[in-house]
């Protein structure tokens, strides 16, 4: 417990005394139950089949709805929404909110043609593309030069002739989070375009490095939030598009308990607790009558 508190430990349950300098009188301030209403949640879980105490899941709803009470040992936010308990770890609710707001910065720059993105490379990157590598790079050339990285090749016999493997000089390459994506990142990008026949996505490196910008600028576990703070980072997260995972995929918030089928359950096993108080004692009345009769 602490400080000059003293911990006393009965049949009944835990008892914290008030500290001696502050006399009995704050013995108020504490909460003594019996055993029989400390409740584990692990109770619960192994009878709720039909997920009635414990929900399964929760839905983006619930963020825009929740009430925040306050942040928990630092790393997580307790808040209430829909008379469902839940938590949000705090770590993974700003990484995914700074992610979204990395992609979105980098959509602006792509609505400018690219040329935010390009940084010109002097000299040159002298490369040799195979043939899957030129033709991907020909079929999808304005949306490679879009992202920032623009490649001329060397024709040999005449314009439309070329040599493979092809002799292709890499004159600008994209900088994102102030990394340079050279002659490797190309060919994964031009990859990833033959492999998904030219989906319009986001290059995996591209994507990585942003993950990697959000996890290491988001709130830490350890970090102090005050309810304001708290509040203003679930309100963000609900109105992200993925508000349910953070930037590698973990979930960014957990079911507790519903409150309303908690306290149902409660009254229900008090009830079942009374019944068989009663039966008990019913039994050794009978007990001791038999015993009495001759």
């Amino acid at each position: 417990w602490g400080g000059n508190n003293k911990a006393v430990r009965s049949q009944a349950g835990m008892v914290c005394c008030s500290c001696k300098t502050e006399g009995r009188s704050k013995l108020n301030r504490w909460t003594i139950l019996a055993h029989s209403e400390i409740l584990e949640l692990a109770y619960f879980r192994q009878r709720d089949s039909l997920g009635e105490v414990i929900p399964a899941t929760i839905s983006r709803s619930a963020l825009k709805a929740a009430h925040v009470y306050c942040q928990v040992d630092r790393k997580f936010i307790l808040a209430r929404a829909h008379g469902m308990l839940f938590i949000i770890d705090q770590h993974a609710a700003d990484e995914r909110v700074r992610l979204e707001h990395l992609q979105e910065e980098l959509g602006g720059k792509l609505c400018k043609g690219g040329v935010s993105l390009a940084q010109e490379v002097s000299p040159p990157i002298e490369t040799e593309l195979t043939f899957e590598e030129f033709t991907c790079a020909e079929l999808y050339k304005e949306r490679i030069e879009r992202w920032g990285w623009i490649v001329k090749h060397q024709a040999s016999h005449g314009e439309r002739a070329v040599q493979m493997p092809a002799k292709c000089y890499i004159v600008s390459v994209p900088c994102i989070c102030g990394a340079m994506l050279g002659e490797a990142f190309l060919r994964e990008y031009l990859h990833q375009l033959s492999e998904t026949c030219g989906a319009q996505a986001i290059p995996c490196k591209v994507n990585a490095l942003l993950k990697s910008k959000a996890c290491r600028g988001a709130i830490m576990f350890g970090d102090k939030l005050s309810k304001e703070q708290s509040t203003r980072l679930v309100e963000n997260l609900a109105a992200t598009h993925l508000s349910l995972q953070c930037a590698h995929g973990r979930p960014t918030m957990v079911p507790l308990v519903q409150l309303d089928a908690l306290k149902r359950a409660v009254q229900t096993r008090r009830s079942v607790g009374r019944t068989r108080d009663s039966q008990r004692r019913i039994s050794l009345k009978s007990l001791k009558q038999q015993l009495e009769t001759p």
